[in-house]
């Protein structure tokens, strides 16, 4: 097939060759982000998006070497036994900011560096900085408090994940109950082989395994049998319009804890909301009305003002 052919084919309005490799370059890394063994026609605009992807990724190679990332800690608080409630643990969340770039997304960061090889790399320095911020966290803010680090399908087939994770709990003279491990379905689904199963192992270790996105996919049940998680975080698409959702909310968290595990439950924005889910259980919660991702720094202030008042 010449090139006049496949411009003939795909409809778009440039005659030169580069264009048209441009374009079919645009296309396929579409068509495999959809998936294998399929193809995708060019739309105007499509290209850009590849483009991005490449800045990117030349950008991200060198973020951490220039000091270019961080990590924020949202809250999760538990009002099991307290109306007031109290912090129970700090999510550990990416954040990259680039001076051409500005901010980039957490999950487009994350995203490319799935896509180009650096996500171990990344999430390495992710769970080394978080724990070294709990360190203070328990010392300054929350005695009690453990740290959520969100780990990959790519991640958690790292042969060498268990034994990295264990070295820098020692390193930081914490204890593996300290660390929560948060997975999503996909992580789940893809990291999970029942003979050499790498959750298992950082159970066995003691550190607490949490499950993200709860109720988003088709398979949610199917590994709740077999997991030993302690915590299943439902996800915040339930909290949107928790009116109309209440039935079903309840029956997750009875479900939930008839495996021996506890809700916990993300997007919480109102006060409506909060009283709503108190009403139904669901005592652990995380969201923008509890408090929104903060640097260390952040917390350290507060005490500091509380401190001083």
């Amino acid at each position: 097939m010449s090139v006049r052919d496949v411009g003939s084919i795909c409809r778009f309005g440039g005659d030169e060759f580069v264009s048209v490799v441009l374009y079919a370059d645009a296309a396929m890394y579409q068509a495999k982000n959809f998936g294998k063994r399929r193809w995708v026609q060019y739309t105007a605009g499509m290209e850009e998006d590849m483009l991005r992807k490449s800045i990117i990724s030349q950008h991200l190679y060198h973020a951490k070497d220039k000091n270019e990332l961080s990590v924020y800690y949202q809250p999760i608080w538990d009002f099991t036994d307290n109306p007031e409630g109290c912090i129970v643990s700090f999510e550990a969340l990416l954040r990259w900011h680039n001076s051409t770039l500005g901010w980039v997304s957490p999950e487009e960061a994350v995203r490319v560096a799935e896509e180009i090889g650096i996500i171990n790399d990344i999430g390495y320095w992710v769970a080394r900085q978080a724990l070294t911020d709990l360190v203070v966290l328990r010392q300054q803010v929350e005695p009690l408090a453990t740290m959520a680090v969100n780990i990959s399908a790519i991640q958690l087939h790292e042969p060498k994940l268990v034994i990295l994770l264990l070295r820098l709990l020692n390193e930081k003279n914490l204890k593996p109950s300290y660390l929560v491990i948060e997975l999503t379905e996909s992580a789940l689904i893809d990291g999970i082989d029942k003979g050499n199963n790498t959750v298992r192992d950082l159970c066995d270790l003691g550190i607490n395994i949490s499950i993200d996105d709860f109720g988003t996919g088709c398979s949610s049940l199917a590994y709740l049998h077999y997991i030993p998680a302690n915590t299943i975080k439902i996800d915040q698409s339930f909290v949107a319009h928790i009116e109309h959702n209440g039935k079903t909310v309840q029956h997750i968290r009875q479900l939930i804890e008839s495996y021996n595990m506890r809700a916990l439950i993300e997007g919480v924005e109102t006060d409506d909301q909060q009283n709503a889910l108190l009403e139904l259980g669901i005592h652990l919660q995380q969201g923008y009305l509890l408090g929104r991702p903060k640097p260390l720094g952040f917390y350290l202030a507060g005490m500091a003002a509380n401190k001083k008042s």
